[in-house]
């Protein structure tokens, strides 16, 4: 018996035909269609991702680094003014102190020349 080819038509063969277009076109993206596709991408990605998270915790160290200096720095300026400022009190303290003694000789002489304790 001689056996006649027969066709059969799928009722699915549109949809199975727009699944083959989105493999093959996942496979374009995933290979690359002349360009680089994500199978190359994806590991530069992730080298450059672990490069710029160690270039971030270096500029955080860095920051960090540079906040401590500007604090001590801060405090030192505070620290001198602090120290100028003292020695201002200290010389007015002085300067007081000084004409004070100066004051209390002087009044001391006047009273002693008008109680005729002193005789010049």
């Amino acid at each position: 018996m001689e056996q006649s080819q027969v066709l059969h038509l799928c009722n699915k063969e549109a949809e199975i035909s727009r699944i083959a277009t989105i493999v093959e076109n996942l496979e374009h993206e995933i290979n690359g269609n002349g360009q680089p596709g994500l199978s190359k991408t994806v590991p530069q990605l992730a080298l450059s991702t672990e490069t710029l998270n160690k270039n971030i915790r270096d500029l955080s160290e860095v920051v960090s680094n540079l906040v401590k200096f500007q604090t001590e720095i801060e405090t030192k300026n505070k620290t001198i003014k602090e120290l100028k400022d003292e020695n201002i009190i200290a010389k007015r303290d002085k300067q007081w102190l000084i004409g004070s003694t100066i004051t209390v000789i002087l009044t001391l002489i006047i009273v002693l020349l008008g109680t005729n304790i002193l005789h010049f």
